[in-house]
């Protein structure tokens, strides 16, 4: 009996997608959070005694497996990129794919020692990215991001983003840079610089005081208390602040305790808030104008 030739059909399987994955272009810092404690500041035990190191190893999950710090794309990505057999960054693998003795999370063969310097991961490079994705299963431990560093008490370190370090020494130069034009345009002017550095000190300067000692004593706002100095020059309340402060040292005004009360009405306290609104030139014109001539006049008798 002959039978006709039938040919094979052929059934395509499909394959989900999977979603492509490249390593990302960036450079990440661990950065020891150095908290206050009992030791003095720059104490060799503030953080880590110098020469020890903290080993971090892929965590354990509740069944005994290693914690999944890849997602499915990243792991056959870096599979391929480390030369590894199919399976071998599994938080499954017990035994390494390449026949050695241990698996690649096992701490004999992927961890990553962390000292008080810290340490730097370059994305771009697999090993690297790996370290990275298991460093940051230490949940507990480090820091997502450097801004992220306060969310828990038990914090050691933190990631902080080559850009974001970037951004942040760029933002300090500019502060400082802004800082330091305010403490020029302040130092052209004696007068300038004494009504600054008195309301900044909350007490009078004498009189007699040198151009170079007043800028000194300027210049020693912006280094010592940067983010002061600045807040009070943008302060838009500032010349209401050194109007009192000269009210006060001219005695048209007396402090009671945190309050301010005006010469012959004792009984009558304002809060710091409230004397300014009392004093401010455009609101209350009347209450300005009367304390203004008051220092005028006790200034003019001495």
């Amino acid at each position: 009996m002959n039978f006709e030739e039938v040919p094979s059909v052929v059934i395509p399987t499909t394959h989900k997608p999977i979603p492509s994955f490249s390593l990302p272009n960036r450079i990440v810092r661990i950065k020891p959070i150095v908290r206050k404690n009992w030791l003095p500041e720059g104490h060799d035990g503030e953080f880590l005694l110098s020469h020890t190191k903290e080993l971090f190893s892929c965590p354990i999950d509740s069944t005994g497996n290693f914690a999944k710090v890849l997602s499915e794309e990243e792991r056959l990505f870096l599979e391929k990129k480390l030369n590894l057999l199919p399976g071998a960054m599994s938080h499954y693998s017990k035994s390494s794919a390449r026949g050695q003795k241990y698996s690649f999370w096992s701490p004999m063969t992927t961890s990553v020692s962390l000292d008080r310097d810290g340490k730097t991961l370059d994305l771009a490079n697999p090993q690297d990215y790996a370290h990275y994705k298991m460093l940051l299963s230490h949940s507990d431990l480090i820091a997502p991001s450097w801004d992220d560093r306060n969310n828990k008490a038990t914090y050691r370190y933190a990631m902080v983003d080559n850009q974001h370090e970037e951004l942040t020494d760029f933002r300090k130069a500019e502060a400082e840079a802004e800082a330091w034009q305010k403490y020029y345009e302040m130092g052209s002017s004696e007068e300038e610089m004494k009504d600054f550095l008195a309301v900044f000190h909350n007490k009078k300067i004498p009189a007699d005081s040198s151009v170079k000692w007043l800028r000194g004593q300027l210049g020693k706002c912006v280094n010592e208390n940067m983010t002061r100095f600045m807040s009070l020059a943008n302060d838009p309340t500032y010349r209401t602040k050194v109007f009192l402060e000269k009210a006060v040292n001219a005695g048209v005004v007396k402090k009671k305790g945190r309050g301010f009360f005006f010469i012959g009405n004792a009984e009558t306290v304002f809060t710091a808030t409230e004397i300014l609104e009392e004093l401010d030139p455009i609101n209350n014109s009347e209450r300005y104008l009367s304390v203004k001539t008051q220092i005028e006049m006790t200034n003019d008798s001495k």
